[in-house]
This record gives C-alpha cells, structure tokens and sequence, in this order.
C-alpha cells in the first residue's frame, strides 16, 4: 500500500525545497501522489496545488502566515556589519539538506533500519563556515552591484545597533547571530549522504544568494514576530 508523506511548511524554505526536489526525481522510491503538502494561506494552497500536489491548510502554531518582504532596496547606500568574535558555524546547503531528508524518507519506506529514539538524531553538517569571512566575501560582492557604498565590513558598536540592523529583540542577537556550535554529524554518513557542497563552493556562489534576493526578496519568518512577543512578556513579568 503506497505511504503518504506529510510535510509541514510547504510553503517554507526548507519545506517548498523539499516538496520540488520530491516533483523532480525520476527515479525513486517516493510517490508524489503520496506527497501531502500543509500550508497556512489559501494563496500557498493554490500555488502548489497548480503543482498537482495535495494540499491541507491549517495553522498549526497559530501564528501570522509567511510573508515576503521586498527588502533588497533597503540596503542601498549602506554597509556590511558583523560582529568583533569571528563565529564559527555549522553549515549545510539546501541541496544537501533536501538530499538528506529524502534519504531518511526512501529508508522508511523500504523499510531500511534505521537510528531511532537517542541515536536518531540527524544532524545536517555538511562543513563549517566562520560568518567574519562570510560576510567578508558578501560585502565584495554587494559592493561589486553598487548595492552598497564599502566592500569592507564594519563592526556593531552594541548589541543594540546589531538588533535594529537584524530586526530582533536584542536577548536575542548573540544566540541566533554570534553563538557557535561544535557538532559531530555521524549518523547522516552513516545512512549514505554525501553532501554536495564545501565552503569554498559556497564562498564561490555568494552571488547566486544575492541574485535570488534581488528577484524573490527576502523571505521573513513568523518565528521572529514570535521572538518580539516573547520579548515583549519578559518585559511586562520584570
């Protein structure tokens, strides 16, 4: 009997990534009849069911949709800021994300074993990037579309200038934007993924990244209203 395949988020990055690389595989063992696709808005509904695949709305965090934010003129005329520590950061492409998920749903259905329980965690580290040299090579690039005025970074002066630029509450800035991690990623490797890309190839694309910011804007997530909300009650509790 052919499974069917849940995904949450399809309107997402990560989800709508994983839905087309589902359409676009030729030879597979996942049925994209059985492909269920859960959305928030009526408009995501509609976008991917032209697509053929089955869709459910429903919300299932009770928060604002997904919205696009048209953002890319409002760097104009500015600079590239990072911060003094130069973070070293896990890294995986969307490529090689998407490329893990669909491993660990092709063992599932053929009923492959498979790490469970406190052995099942799969972590996607594909390699580590150091943003200081990231954002480094991404002020170049900018520079070189005349989308800011200085290709060489500049450093926050606070924590406070840093929230405003990165629109989040300041608790916030150093865990998302400046924490590191050190991650040992066995369990993917050991199922078969062999991920794509390295740093240096994606050092070399930048543009590519910028490019599609230009064409499709910036993607803004619900999680950050959800960070000014949390905020917002531990100020009201102090």
């Amino acid at each position: 009997m052919p499974s069917n395949i849940l995904i949450t988020g399809a309107a997402g990055y990560i989800g709508g990534s994983l839905v087309a690389d589902f359409l676009a595989r030729k030879t597979t063992s996942i049925d994209v009849d059985g492909l269920i696709a859960a959305v928030r808005s009526e408009d995501q509904a509609n976008s991917l069911s032209n697509l053929g695949v089955r869709v459910i709305q429903l919300d299932l965090t009770d928060e604002d949709t997904v919205v696009n934010d048209k953002a890319i003129h409002s760097i104009s005329g500015r600079a590239v800021y990072k911060f003094p520590e130069d973070t070293k950061v896990s890294s995986v492409h969307i490529f090689d994300l998407t490329s893990l998920y669909g491993r660990i749903i092709e063992n599932i259905l053929q009923g492959k074993p498979l790490p469970t329980g406190r052995e099942g965690y799969y972590f996607a580290l594909a390699h580590y990037l150091h943003l200081g040299e990231v954002l480094d090579h991404l002020a170049i690039q900018l520079k070189a579309r005349d989308l800011i005025t200085d290709s060489k970074t500049k450093i926050y002066l606070n924590d406070e200038a840093a929230a405003s630029s990165l629109g989040i509450p300041v608790p916030f800035v150093r865990p998302l934007w400046n924490s590191g991690d050190n991650i040992i990623a066995e369990i993917p490797h050991r199922i078969g993924w062999r991920p794509m890309w390295n740093k240096e190839r994606f050092l070399q694309n930048l543009d590519d990244e910028i490019q599609a910011v230009v064409e499709h804007g910036k993607a803004k997530s619900s999680l950050i209203d959800s960070l000014f909300e949390f905020a917002a009650g531990q100020q009201d509790k102090a």
